[in-house]
């Protein structure tokens, strides 16, 4: 909120700050360090972000491309979370094959880190040593197979048919998770 930029770019300012219903000023000597996925020039044309707010923080502005603009970064998490999730599971999961690297790097990954990070980890939960692969499947492909359209998931489990949770089969319990999962 604006009232709340005026306060902090006291702070910034000067250096010192009064906590709710003290009467002496406290000084700190800190560094602040803040990042957004908002667009701040936007925001200082549309009248909700005060310029010299932003003039104030932006002393070294970083600029960080989405994640499908870094296929290079995408090798190195991609390996670096399969190592995890795999020792964090106790799982003996086969290292990621340069095919399937090439793969995920072709994809557009809109929620960048995060999303790259849950798809291995489920793939590493998921993975089956029957198959070949070590990725079981792409969201994408487990959207459709679902027949769920690419909404929120909020939005796509409150449309959700009933008989996509049901079950005309038998599954043991390992089956029953994966499932559920």
């Amino acid at each position: 909120p604006m009232s709340l930029q005026v306060k902090l770019l006291r702070v910034l300012q000067d250096g010192a700050f009064a906590p709710l219903g003290a009467t002496v000023l406290h000084h700190s000597d800190f560094r602040l360090i803040s990042a957004t996925n908002q667009n701040l020039e936007e925001k200082i044309r549309e009248g909700t972000f005060r310029e010299d707010f932003y003039y104030r923080i932006a002393v070294v502005p970083l600029i960080m491309p989405p994640l499908r603009e870094r296929p290079e970064d995408i090798r190195h998490l991609s390996k670096m979370f399969h190592t995890y999730f795999s020792s964090r599971y106790k799982k003996d999961v086969p290292f990621i094959t340069d095919e399937e690297l090439s793969a995920l790097c072709k994809r557009s990954w809109p929620g960048n880190v995060r999303e790259l990070r849950s798809f291995i980890e489920r793939n590493v939960i998921l993975y089956d040593p029957t198959r070949e692969s070590f990725i079981q499947e792409y969201p994408q492909e487990r959207a459709a197979a679902l027949h769920i359209p690419q909404k929120t998931a909020i939005e796509s489990l409150a449309e959700a048919d009933e008989s996509l949770f049901s079950c005309d089969d038998l599954p043991d319990i390992e089956e029953l998770q994966k499932r559920y999962i």
